[in-house]
């Protein structure tokens, strides 16, 4: 097995850019677009949340937006184009409009939240579902 890195250069940080020189913080969700061109992972660093997009055939990294504080889970729905994002710091579930970046949250947030530190999502073509 050959494992070799796609995007993302090993140091920590936050840049946009083709393959070894976009910067990545901490990792967590992953989920791919319905027509296998992109990945879109979460992505946190600095007290910041970012939802990023890496092309599978230029490798470029980008910033869809930056307006989390924790995302964690990523789902994508087929048809509409909206990511499904959940934020384990605001106990928020989102959705976010791929081409303009516009987030709307879905779920109520603080101490009282129905979510408490969603870490997980699963989309399917009747259901969105957060998971603790």
């Amino acid at each position: 097995l050959d494992v070799s890195t796609f995007a993302g250069s090993g140091i920590n940080g936050h840049a946009d850019g083709a393959g070894s020189s976009a910067r990545f913080g901490s990792l967590r969700g992953i989920t791919y677009s319905p027509n296998y061109d992109a990945l879109f992972v979460a992505d946190s660093y600095m007290g910041t949340g970012y939802i990023r997009k890496i092309s599978l055939s230029t490798q470029e990294v980008s910033t869809v937006t930056s307006s989390l504080v924790s995302p964690f889970g990523v789902a994508i729905t087929t048809y509409t184009q909206l990511l499904y994002v959940t934020d384990i710091a605001t106990n928020q579930l989102v959705s976010i409009q791929i081409f303009s970046g516009v987030v709307t949250i879905l779920s109520f947030t603080g101490p009282l939240s129905p979510i408490l530190k969603p870490s997980g999502i699963l989309f399917c073509d009747q259901c969105v579902a957060g998971f603790n």
